[in-house]
């Protein structure tokens, strides 16, 4: 079973915790960022994250700018994920800034927190890994700018702690997923290397 199907779900799930906080007016076409809090503030960045000159920020990743498809008239959606379109729901599509495209394509290190997508005895060898620690089993703890889909090598046994996942970096502008990073040909690095 291709556990990637989880993932608009999981998505429609971050949606419908997104929808529990203040109302704002839906999107229209256009862009935003799509990083900040009801008080406009950044969200927060687990503290337990390792942290070193040679590991992608997740700030950095944070920057990206979302761009909605055109709507004929704005409706209001659960979930900034899908947006309403005369053709029906769409997903947004990311711009990144020139900083994040520079990293497109290179071997690089990101330290987050394991969101498994499938039930494994031996380990994750396709999961999420997110710049904050996952609370819910259903639920994501963040948008696709603060996540990276990972396809590693060989199984990586989960771990609530955070960890260090080096390997082939991709900023995506078309998954279908939704996904905006993806990282393959990963394995585990051990903290301090």
């Amino acid at each position: 079973m291709n556990p990637l199907f989880l993932i608009p779900l999981l998505l429609l799930c971050w949606g419908e915790a997104q929808a529990a906080q203040p109302a704002q007016p839906a999107p229209t076409s256009g862009t935003h960022q799509p990083l900040s809090t009801p008080d406009g503030s950044p969200p927060p960045i687990s503290p337990d994250l390792p942290k070193g000159p040679d590991l992608i920020a997740w700030e950095l990743l944070g920057q990206v700018e979302v761009i909605y498809p055109p709507q004929e008239k704005p409706k209001q959606s659960n979930t900034r994920m899908q947006i309403a379109t005369p053709e029906g729901w769409a997903l947004p599509k990311p711009r990144f800034p020139a900083a994040v495209l520079a990293l497109n394509n290179q071997e690089l290190k990101v330290a987050g927190f394991m969101f498994p997508l499938d039930v494994s005895q031996e380990g994750q060898k396709k999961f999420l890994l997110a710049r904050m620690p996952p609370t819910c089993a259903f639920c994501l703890p963040g948008g696709p700018e603060s996540m990276v889909l990972v396809e590693a090598e060989k199984p990586i046994r989960f771990t609530m702690n955070a960890i260090i996942v080096k390997g082939h970096f991709a900023a995506m502008t078309q998954d279908k997923d939704g996904m905006f990073y993806k990282m393959t040909n990963a394995h585990q690095e051990k903290q301090g290397n």
